[in-house]
């Protein structure tokens, strides 16, 4: 999985439908984008979160 570049510090968060968090990684501001390898996790549904200063996301990942 990967993110482009927030140009502020964020972290990202793996976690399952129930909120059971996965995986966190704190990046900096001048990171040029975020990545993490999924090979480990089993397949299905789980939620990538991406929080900074500005805001938030949220995005769907199936993993098959």
């Amino acid at each position: 999985v990967s993110f482009p570049g927030t140009g502020a510090p964020a972290t990202v968060r793996l976690h399952t439908p129930l909120g059971q968090t996965l995986y966190t990684q704190k990046v900096g501001a001048n990171v040029p984008g975020i990545s993490f390898d999924c090979s480990t996790f089993a397949r299905g549904l789980y939620y990538v979160s991406l929080k900074t200063a500005h805001g938030a996301m949220v995005e769907k990942l199936v993993l098959r």
